[in-house]
């Protein structure tokens, strides 16, 4: 074990901390610099990112609509090279095993329509973005994961970092840095779905009080290299349907980004039942399609990742402030699950987020939760409300349910709804049996060679970052859902050796998958070292 007492901690002070660089965590500090300039403020801002690189944590499909981004860099358009591959044909299918048949135009919904959106890179507009940060004077950390929170009469105070060099049995290496405080005045947590910290801090202060439950997807993605013949730069295919059945809400989506590179996912609601379900190997399945096949022919997998989502639902976003604390981005659930779109509304989130603390600056008493119900961003999660809550009950249910709502109460009812999705799995005796498919090695592939394309890097030697929190429980998951950790999981984090589960954690992906799905939430998921974990390029 480590004696504290024989290291000190290096300290530093901000005025303002920022924990995530995603398009939330960035845009907040870009917009904070502007208003503190324009306010004749002095802020020091500071945002830490886990990740090794900015951006190689980034995993997103992505269709960008650039109309937003105006209101942060309103030059944006003279500064930016990324937005060259305009959406020219978008279509959606429904699949059944063999066969595919377009949805008529006329039938789509307006929030589903792409066309003259842009088809992005995620972690390239991070990189760019982050580059517009550090002409600000914007200081970014990378490699350094905030692991602990530390509070005075009832106020954060200042965050630890993580250590470096230590070794699995908490004895520190030759160079070992035992981390860093860094004091604030200001936290503001934008650390993605599921944040590490963020969950602590709406547990404490009981943030979601009277709030619907979150719920997600899990959002697998791979990034092919193809033949010309196969490609088509501009269009975009998104599709229900086979292989999951119509009570399951999920989907699949095939981009062509620039270069003959096309970005080809499933996302699958983490409220299925059926504890024989395999998110990874269903995206497997989907590949084989003879819609997607023809794509991937001849082609070469370059990049693997998956990362959990929310689902998105307004009456699901927990208190955004407490005392000197603010949620923004995908930690709060800022999501429009009815477009399928959420880089828009986190950089609005991040924008809302600065513009209430300069407020607070220069003397001007607003409550962020009235900013916000004066904004576009607002508007638009209201008019989506009840997505979720519907289409969880599976596909051609929730649409029916969803027009039902929309002629009768013009969206105007707060359904209530508190079902979290590991309390949705059913026990293996009332479920059936799946057998998938033994991988081709061409187009579908093994956990373990998969992850090859995810760069992942870790210290073997170092404390695992995933731990049971009681052992008895795995006689509970062997016994009852029979081995459910083998299949939740999409990196082969969780193997079951005999009856003994062993983890693999330098498999993960940190999706955190396993500690929304597990059905008696024994997965404990910490930060490891920062800078460790997958290297995404251009996902």
């Amino acid at each position: 074990m480590i004696n504290k007492k024989k290291y000190l901690y290096e300290n530093i002070n901000y005025d303002i901390i920022i924990i995530g660089a995603g398009p939330s965590g960035i845009s907040c500090a870009i917009k904070l610099k502007q208003l503190s300039i324009f306010f004749n403020l002095k802020l020091s801002i500071c945002v830490i990112e886990k990740s090794k690189f900015i951006s190689s944590n980034i995993i997103s499909g992505a269709i960008f609509n650039t109309k937003y981004l105006k209101e942060l860099l309103p030059n944006w358009k003279f500064k930016n090279l990324l937005f060259k591959n305009k959406v020219k044909l978008d279509l959606i299918y429904y699949l059944t095993r063999l066969n595919y048949y377009k949805i008529p135009n006329i039938i789509i919904p307006k929030n589903l329509k792409n066309k003259n959106k842009y088809i992005i890179s995620l972690s390239k507009f991070i990189i760019w973005l982050s580059k517009e940060a550090k002409k600000l004077n914007i200081e970014i950390f990378e490699s350094i994961a905030a692991k602990k929170i530390v509070y005075k009469n009832n106020k954060v105070i200042y965050i630890k970092t993580n250590e470096f060099n230590i070794n699995k049995y908490k004895i520190p290496n030759k160079n070992f840095f035992c981390g860093i405080k860094i004091y604030f005045n200001n936290l503001i947590l934008a650390e993605g779905a599921k944040g590490f910290l963020t969950e602590k801090i709406i547990l404490k202060y009981n943030l979601n009080k009277n709030k619907n439950s979150q719920n997600y997807s899990l959002g697998i993605k791979e990034l092919w290299k193809i033949k010309n013949k196969n490609y088509n730069k501009g269009l975009i295919l998104h599709t229900f349907g086979w292989p999951l059945n119509k009570k399951i809400y999920s989907g699949g989506f095939l981009y062509n980004m620039e270069n003959n590179i096309i970005s080809v996912g499933y996302i699958i609601s983490l409220s299925y039942k059926n504890p024989y379900i395999s998110p990874y190997d269903e995206f497997q399945k989907f590949k084989l399609h003879p819609l997607i096949n023809k794509f991937l022919e001849n082609g070469k997998c370059i990049s693997y990742g998956a990362r959990v989502i929310n689902l998105g639902d307004l009456n699901s976003i927990p208190k955004l402030n407490f005392n000197n604390i603010i949620i923004i981005g995908c930690s709060a659930g800022f999501l429009n699950s009815s477009s399928l779109k959420g880089i828009h509304t986190s950089i609005k989130s991040g924008i809302i987020a600065a513009e209430y603390i300069i407020y607070k600056k220069i003397n001007k008493k607003k409550k962020i939760n009235n900013i916000f119900k004066k904004t576009w961003l607002y508007k638009e999660l209201y008019n989506a409300k009840n997505h979720k809550i519907f289409m969880i009950k599976g596909f051609y249910l929730g649409i029916l349910l969803l027009i039902i709502n929309k002629i009768f109460y013009n969206k105007k009812n707060n359904l209530k709804y508190k079902k979290y999705d590991y309390k949705m799995i059913n026990l293996s005796n009332f479920e059936n049996k799946i057998k998938y498919k033994k991988y081709n090695n061409i187009n579908t592939f093994s956990k373990s060679s998969s992850l090859i394309f995810s760069n992942l890097k870790y210290n073997d030697n170092q404390p695992s970052h995933l731990k049971f929190k009681n052992k008895k429980y795995l006689n509970i998951n062997y016994n009852l859902y029979n081995k459910i950790e083998e299949r939740y999981c999409p990196a082969n984090v969780y193997e079951y050796i005999n009856k003994n589960l062993q983890i693999n954690f330098q498999n993960c992906l940190h999706c955190k998958t396993c500690s929304i799905k597990d059905p008696k939430q024994n997965i404990k998921w910490t930060p490891c070292e920062g800078g460790n974990g997958p290297n995404y390029l251009n996902m």
